[in-house]
């Protein structure tokens, strides 16, 4: 074989493998690509269900119920102030009271409850929040102390476990968490 022969055969050789090697790159590069944009597809799926399906709501009826709760209070503070000292709620106080836990506070309760239940798994953190959790309680502890209204009049001493305070600002600060992850 001639000089150039062998020359010829070499290039074109080394051509093929670095068309190979480019080839070969390009399909690495190009599925390492892929796998990112898979992960940040899933990232921010699941960032949308947090919000669609748990912060969202959350977000809004907490704040409702802590807007609503704050209007309660002013136009009826000596009702929140004789709970607030552990007074038993008797006559109309206990009947106002009666009326607004039984009719918007406990079913807004009950509301951010469910969605709770319904949406534990997509929380910011691994583990469903201390606060969240005291917040459940509550809900299930007043269902018992409900009952007991109509015999005993009301009691937030008889109450097993208060609502957490800070409950609605820790909600809006996982669900602006959430939304700055978002889109």
């Amino acid at each position: 074989m001639e000089l150039q022969e062998i020359f010829n055969t070499t290039s074109g050789l080394w051509a093929l493998a670095s068309a190979v090697l480019v080839a070969l790159l390009g399909q690495v590069i190009g599925g390492i690509r892929s796998r990112a944009r898979r992960r940040h597809e899933t990232k921010l799926a699941f960032v949308e269900a947090q919000l669609r399906d748990l912060y969202g709501p959350l977000h809004a009826l907490a704040q409702a119920n802590q807007h609503t709760y704050e209007a309660f209070k002013a136009v009826n503070h000596q009702t929140v102030e004789a709970l607030a000292s552990g007074e038993t709620l008797k006559g109309d106080s206990a009947k106002t009271w009666k009326l607004w836990t039984d009719n918007v506070f406990q079913p807004s309760n009950r509301k951010m409850r469910d969605v709770i239940l319904r949406g534990a798994h997509l929380f910011t953190s691994a583990e469903i929040p201390e606060i969240v959790l005291q917040f459940i309680a509550h809900v299930e502890s007043y269902e018992a102390l409900i009952s007991t209204f109509e015999e005993t009049g009301l009691s937030i001493s008889e109450q097993i476990i208060s609502f957490p305070e800070g409950f609605a600002e820790f909600i809006s600060q996982d669900y602006s968490q959430a939304h700055n992850l978002g889109p």
